[in-house]
């Protein structure tokens, strides 16, 4: 099936670095329609790079096709009726001739989305968008959620990139191993409270790199991750001797590297490591976190060797 968006004025408001009409246009592609256009051709302007054909009149378009409006959000798409509304009860499209007119009669059904009308609909989308990205792991998704999607709304409007966020993710866990060297509990706490917010710049770098069709820096990860566990293995040993915190933290270390890349939806993951050590240290209990630690990274990481 033909889908053909109606463009409109607010189809050009910018969500993030792309317009509302781009993310349509990358959502309907996904669906695996035939072939998809838009109406009117001098839109041709904004989406010189999107390889979809432009209308200068509808007739052009025989028979029924997917027509919905330009200014939409959608979640997710099914279609399973004739007339399509959105999540506020507006229709926002239909399958039938192409018109301007959005009143074709038959089966109504819900699509999950919505219509962007103003500026509050706009942050809503906006929110919407960039919650769906990033980590699945546990501690991301009922702990850091809220901080790292606010941040990112925030900073893919601004000219800070990816790179530049893991950098300072990396330095702040740099500072992290500072921290743990003195073997001082304010200085362990401050340690913990370095490895949280290196976390959560992580994960909003991680939200940005996706919304921008990139990718994860997984070396820069795990560069951050290795000065952790040498930090926390450091203090651990020092605080009593013993050689067993050098065994945790090597057995921690090689646990959290498979585990960065074999990627794979699990409530255990990096979120969960980071977050792990920084109650350890908060609690100035770093021996026995990276004991457990030990346990339950490689637990997870054997599972996703073997679920290869």
């Amino acid at each position: 099936m033909k889908a053909v968006i109606i463009a409109n004025e607010k189809s050009l408001w910018r969500l993030c670095e792309k317009s509302i009409l781009e993310e349509l246009v990358e959502k309907l592609r996904k669906e695996n329609f035939e072939e998809i256009y838009v109406y009117p051709a001098r839109y041709k302007n904004y989406l010189k790079k999107a390889n979809i054909k432009f209308l200068r009149s509808l007739k052009y378009i025989k028979g029924k096709a997917f027509v919905i409006k330009s200014n939409v959000f959608i979640k997710s798409l099914k279609l399973e009726g004739d007339v399509f509304k959105g999540n506020d009860g507006e229709v926002i499209a239909y399958i039938g001739r192409p018109s301007k007119n959005f009143k074709e009669k038959g089966k109504v059904k819900k699509i999950d989305g919505f219509e962007i009308k103003n500026e509050d609909d706009l942050k809503k989308a906006e929110k919407e968008l960039i919650d769906e990205l990033g980590s699945s792991g546990l501690v991301s998704k009922y702990i850091n959620k809220k901080i790292s999607s606010g941040l990112a709304s925030l900073i893919c409007k601004t000219y800070i990139t990816p790179l530049q966020l893991y950098i300072t993710s990396f330095l702040i866990s740099l500072l992290a191993f500072l921290f743990y060297i003195p073997a001082k509990y304010v200085f362990t706490a401050l340690a913990g409270i370095c490895i949280f917010v290196s976390l959560i710049v992580e994960e909003t770098s991680n939200k940005i790199s996706y919304r921008k069709r990139g990718k994860e820096k997984i070396a820069m990860n795990i560069f951050s991750d290795f000065v952790i566990v040498l930090g926390a293995a450091y203090l651990a040993w020092s605080n009593g001797g013993n050689i067993y915190a050098w065994i945790f933290g090597f057995l921690v270390a090689m646990g959290i590297t498979f585990i960065e890349f074999i990627a794979t939806p699990s409530p255990v993951g990096r979120d969960f490591f980071m977050f792990a050590i920084f109650i350890g240290s908060i609690f100035n209990q770093i021996f026995i976190t990276l004991a457990i630690l030990a346990i339950i990274i490689n637990a997870e990481a054997i599972k996703r060797v073997l679920g290869k």
